[in-house]
């Protein structure tokens, strides 16, 4: 649990159905993401294209591709178990990732949203893609997250075959710490852990003394190359496969910043 400031906060969370569990706090991103109240108006939708073009036109000058991705929340991909308590909240709108899509898309923007809700929902009738009591996705679900990623940025991504697939339980969740149940055991799930094959290169996580930030170094000879991440809570679980592609991983737990961009020189920036 990476907020700690999460726990014991049962009014922020709700039982859905199949025992999912769900983020519901009024006062926060989340909510107005899923109640599609939060759309921008026709002036900061320019102004965030501008911004964004002006961005990725600076770091090609510099030979540095810059790349947008959005991770989606669990109501999004499971929003079968969502409470009708919060389905009630729903404005019958698009979303917000749709609304901003659309409007680069009739801008003819070389600004592009790497979006993997597709990926994820076809998937998700096959395995289980994000854990009941947390807030986030499970290994499974960062792994195709990952792999639409990687495409995405002109890498060839690995395949599931190259990793075992194991099962524990676990009654770990910082949903779960919300309700007040961190100690419980009576409530548990079984979650998915990856492991890569056929490493043939050691990867060593450096993390920074006081700031939310820490690179990623794989000692792989074959590899190069150096990605800067401006990071969310998601990506934690999707670090260990980017790890895999490249030398040196800076992730950073912010927004964009121009200033870390021109002291690192990375070869690929990831917002």
């Amino acid at each position: 649990i990476e907020f700690i400031s999460f726990l014991d906060k049962p009014e922020n969370t709700v039982m859905g159905n199949d025992g999912y569990l769900h983020y519901s706090s009024l006062s926060d991103r989340e909510m107005a993401s899923y109640s599609h109240t939060n759309l921008l108006t026709n002036d900061e939708l320019k102004h965030a294209a501008y911004v964004w073009k002006n961005r990725k036109q600076l770091l090609n000058d510099k030979n540095i591709s810059c790349f947008m991705a959005v991770w989606p929340n669990k109501t999004t991909i499971y929003h079968e178990t969502v409470p009708l308590r919060m389905r009630m909240q729903k404005v019958d709108t698009i979303s917000k990732l749709d609304q901003i899509i659309q409007f680069l898309e009739v801008k003819e923007s070389p600004v592009k949203i790497i979006d993997v809700r597709d990926e994820l929902t076809s998937k998700k009738t096959e395995e289980e893609l994000y854990l009941k009591h947390d807030t986030h996705w499970n290994e499974l679900g960062a792994f195709y997250a990952y792999q639409k990623l990687m495409i995405s940025i002109n890498e060839i991504p690995l395949s599931l075959s190259d990793f075992e697939i194991y099962w524990s339980e676990t009654s770990k969740g910082d949903l779960k710490g919300m309700m007040g149940l961190c100690n419980s055991t009576n409530i548990h799930e079984i979650v998915p852990t990856l492991t890569f094959k056929n490493s043939k290169g050691k990867v060593t996580r450096i993390d920074h003394e006081t700031e939310s930030r820490f690179i990623m170094k794989n000692d792989n000879k074959a590899l190069k190359g150096r990605i800067l991440i401006f990071r969310d809570s998601f990506t934690s679980a999707l670090m260990p496969y980017i790890s895999l592609h490249f030398k040196e991983c800076h992730v950073i737990w912010s927004g964009y910043n121009q200033d870390i961009v021109d002291r690192l020189k990375p070869d690929i920036v990831l917002v």
